[in-house]
């Protein structure tokens, strides 16, 4: 019950917040609310470990003939560790970006340096940093602040419904509620005609996404069997990985439209990760039963080429936020793969690496060496070291149980080499930019920063870290079960992306700071499917003037006389 309290409470937080705006305007207390949510609602997610495994059932539809199952939430391992990471996601952007406004910009210093280029995201939110300057973003505060808390409060609640979803009506509902609140978070920030089309585009891969979902669910419910997470099989699992590949933008390859949000940071990581929780923890319930018969290389191939094209673009990236769809990918890859592969241990450990090592670069605006440790803890926990949060994910590696059914030794180790080489450039990526701006003005920092924000600000990033490893800990495997390839594989990964950073810094150093032009190139436009998306956009556009052409003829002078007229062509169409 302390997970449906928790739901309630972050819905009802952001109600009393309205309340308050509307009745006292000025009084300024809507930053203690969010704080007070999302510090009583963590310990109450940590303690709803003691009661698993917990089902609670939230409606009981009747008439029992029609729905025989009803919407229910169930709290057990799996749930548990998803919960509390989208918790920990909730408190560490609210707490980070509650410590940004301790901040403020020193111009004075900067306008001059012809090192960097200053950019007001707030007012220009479509304009990207040249590459061949750092980028110095400045998220100016405004009196929306309130409003995008009260949005990742909602956000959060939803996921918690999801992430804990009972069977998968509970999780249809979510998703739809998820997706109908992002829409019109997107749709009230970017006013861009051409923008809001791309938004309206996601959206409909994500429907479709449900649509999979749903055309999975009709298959047990025709043969009288459960729409439960029990009922997958394989003849359904195949439909849920590709509702969530469609959902995370690797099946097929498409990219999230996040990236003109005024809030960069933390409503916009917000609404990048706490969504793609409630597809993870729907592959790591396919994970139990995998992907295999033929179907199975065809599937890890397409999801190799769309994790090797988004962890190149993840380095090349102007910065961290920049870069934050093609990390979504390049992790969800990962999951994915394990997904496929009967690896539920591993799809759990990528996930959550996805989750919060993603988080917590995405709430590092700050750029000073007294957090390089904090910064050096997260690469650890992606690395898939041992003992490490993700030690677990190396078993994606391991040519054992239903994947040697499914692949031959060959395929399945050219593809391993493949996903092995997306980690590592995953790692290098997040090398080069957590210590991006670290001391590059000189002595001069480039923001004054208030003291007490050196108190607030860790606390945020810390949350992170400490549930990371909290849920690797609890992840550990037996150590006398566990291959060789499970103490080498991690090193293997880190000497790779070492490596890779060293020669980027030392001899391709104009690489990640070329110019972003580059992602219009063909070959860019090819992999990642845009020429598809615009051939379809094309195409509803050409629908769109032929409806548009026939309401006006049909609405206009003759429009009785038009009426007639498609009457009778239909009628002589029938009758032939």
């Amino acid at each position: 019950m302390l997970i449906l309290l928790t739901i309630f409470l972050l819905l009802f937080i952001p109600f009393a917040m309205l309340i308050l705006h509307l009745a006292r305007p000025k009084f300024s207390i809507q930053g203690f609310l969010v704080v007070l949510a999302v510090l009583a609602g963590w310990p109450m997610v940590l303690l709803a470990k003691s009661a698993v495994p917990q089902t609670i059932t939230l409606l009981r539809w009747q008439p029992v003939s029609f729905f025989p199952i009803s919407p229910a939430l169930l709290i057990d391992d799996i749930s548990w560790y998803f919960a509390l990471a989208v918790m920990s996601l909730a408190l560490s952007s609210i707490v980070t970006s509650i410590a940004q406004l301790g901040q403020s910009l020193k111009p004075d210093l900067i306008k001059n340096d012809p090192k960097v280029e200053v950019i007001d995201v707030q007012a220009h939110p479509e304009v990207v940093a040249s590459f061949s300057k750092p980028a110095l973003s400045i998220e100016y505060t405004s009196t929306s602040n309130w409003q995008s808390w009260a949005g990742i409060l909602i956000m959060t609640s939803l996921s918690l419904v999801a992430v804990t979803a009972g069977n998968l009506l509970t999780l249809l509902l979510a998703w739809a509620a998820l997706d109908l609140l992002e829409l019109a978070i997107l749709l009230s920030q970017v006013l861009q005609s051409k923008s809001r089309e791309r938004i309206i585009l996601a959206f409909t891969a994500r429907m479709a996404g449900i649509g999979m979902a749903l055309l999975a669910a009709i298959i047990p419910w025709s043969q009288g069997i459960s729409i439960s997470f029990e009922a997958i099989n394989q003849s359904t699992s195949v439909y849920l990985l590709v509702a969530a590949g469609l959902r995370l933008g690797v099946l097929p390859l498409h990219l999230p439209y996040i990236q003109q949000l005024p809030h960069r940071r933390g409503l916009g990581t917000v609404l990048c990760l706490i969504p793609a929780a409630s597809s993870y923890i729907l592959l790591v319930r396919i994970a139990n039963i995998g992907v295999l018969g033929a179907a199975s290389p065809y599937l890890l191939g397409l999801t190799a080429l769309a994790g090797l094209y988004a962890a190149i673009h993840w380095i090349i990236a102007v910065d961290e936020i920049d870069g934050r769809p093609y990390w979504l990918l390049g992790t969800a890859s990962l999951a994915i793969a394990s997904a496929i592969s009967n690896q539920p241990t591993a799809c759990i450990a990528w996930s959550i690496a996805s989750l919060l090592s993603g988080g917590l670069i995405f709430s590092m605006s700050m750029r000073h060496k007294n957090l390089i440790p904090i910064a050096s803890f997260g690469f650890i926990g992606l690395s898939t070291l041992p003992f490490s949060p993700t030690w677990l994910g190396m078993t994606l590696y391991q040519f054992v149980g239903a994947s040697s059914d499914a692949i031959i030794a060959p395929l399945f180790y050219l593809l391993s080499f493949a996903f092995l080489l997306i980690h590592s450039l995953l790692l290098t990526g997040f090398i080069r930019h957590i210590i991006r701006g670290v001391f590059y003005l000189g002595e001069q920092p480039a923001e004054h920063t208030e003291k007490w924000v050196w108190f607030l600000y860790p606390i945020g990033l810390v949350f992170i870290l400490v549930t990371h490893y909290l849920i690797g800990f609890l992840l550990y495997p037996d150590l006398n079960e566990l291959p060789l390839s499970g103490w080498i594989m991690g090193v293997v990964a880190l000497i790779i992306s070492v490596a890779l950073w060293y020669l980027l810094r030392r001899y391709l150093y104009a690489l990640p700071h070329r110019d972003q032009s580059n992602q219009a190139s063909p070959l860019s436009i090819f992999f990642s499917l845009e020429w598809f998306y615009r051939l379809f956009w094309g195409l509803f556009r050409i629908l769109a003037r032929m409806n548009a052409l026939l309401s006006t003829i049909l609405e206009g002078d003759g429009g009785i006389l038009w009426a007639l007229v498609l009457f009778a062509l239909i009628f002589v169409f029938l009758q032939r």
